[in-house]
């Protein structure tokens, strides 16, 4: 059982990692255009890897000419999120062989999320990056790693007078709303209709369309790179980002600030302040300086670390007072 558990330490920390870097390569082919640099899926052009010149591409697929560069990226993505399938069957399987009731579960739903996820991901490619597709695939690449988070062991804070479930529940709310605007944002090309800041278009209340914003009619002959709504639709989806960042600042550093008097706690709520506060700074200075594609990747990245801050806070909040879980031992439920 030594010997299991061992393995399952090793594993768990080689998926963590993986699922950071499928995220990342997911943001970074997003916002470098590659989202459809293989116009098939799961190969590239028929092959499984990227064709050898642009002339065997084309044979393929007359009407979408190689780009290699994107074509390349796309694909090492999908190699990795396998990869990151895979691993997570490994945990699945391993989790079959302990007692941990905990790890049992949650690594079924880990293999229920990859299984979806790559649904997802054939139809990002098949209906050509159609937004609700796409967003779905993001927020389900976060819940991955969250979940992962979750088979984690628990640290000992003394919260058994607990005055944080309610704060926290508004924290989760708001935060959830901001990825999902940006997320669909992001998805519709409107991170740059807005280039300056604090007023958007030289104005404080630019023309909008908030009825284009948050509807797009699905048109099966054609892509959505780039985006097909107009430039009101996507001033609308930026300022909704923008004003919603206002309410989770407020939301969520008044949460940390109040957890920081929880014994045990205090290096949960300072990690929270510096990534909420990091990450409010990085979407001012890519509004200036016109989004590059590795501070816009980075700028995912630390919502991502926020989201798994406030799991690893709301799996201690809303635990019961009377279990210590150790999900990280294959052997024991509780210690």
């Amino acid at each position: 059982m030594e010997d299991l558990e061992r393995y399952w330490k090793r594993l768990y920390f080689g998926t963590l990692v993986l699922g950071f870097v499928v995220v990342c390569l997911g943001a970074w082919t997003r916002l470098a255009d590659a989202g459809l640099g293989c116009p098939d899926w799961p190969g590239c052009y028929g092959q499984i890897t990227v064709p050898d010149s642009a002339e065997e591409a084309l044979q393929a697929y007359p009407d979408t000419p190689l780009e290699p560069g994107k074509a390349l990226l796309e694909m090492v993505h999908r190699y990795a999120a396998g990869l990151l399938g895979l691993a997570i069957l490994g945990l699945f399987i391993l989790a079959r062989f302990g007692d941990n009731a905990h790890s049992k579960r949650i690594t079924a739903w880990l293999l229920i999320l990859v299984v979806v996820q790559a649904t997802l991901g054939a139809l990002t490619v098949t209906m050509r990056l159609f937004p609700p597709i796409v967003l779905g695939h993001l927020l389900l690449g976060f819940t991955t790693i969250a979940l992962l988070i979750c088979l984690r062991p628990l640290p000992s804070w003394n919260l058994r007078t607990n005055p944080f479930k309610v704060h926290l529940s508004f924290a989760w709310f708001f935060l959830a709303l901001q990825i999902t605007l940006g997320g669909w944002m992001s998805a519709n090309y409107a991170a740059l209709a807005c280039p300056d800041f604090p007023t958007c278009q030289g104005e404080w209340w630019p023309p909008m369309n908030l009825g284009e914003a948050f509807n797009t009619p699905l048109v099966s002959d054609t892509s959505y790179l780039g985006g097909r709504m107009d430039g009101e639709g996507r001033t609308a989806i930026h300022m909704a980002h923008r004003l919603n960042a206002v309410l989770v600042l407020g939301v969520l550093l008044s949460f940390f600030l109040r957890l920081r008097s929880a014994p045990g706690a205090g290096a949960a709520s300072m990690l929270g302040i510096w990534l909420l506060s990091g990450q409010l700074l990085l979407g001012v200075i890519l509004v200036l300086i016109g989004i590059p594609l590795l501070l816009a990747v980075f700028h995912n990245l630390i919502a991502l670390l926020l989201v798994l801050n406030l799991t690893h806070i709301s799996r201690i909040v809303w635990r019961r007072p009377d279990v210590t879980y150790n999900p990280n031992s294959l052997t024991q439920n509780y210690r």
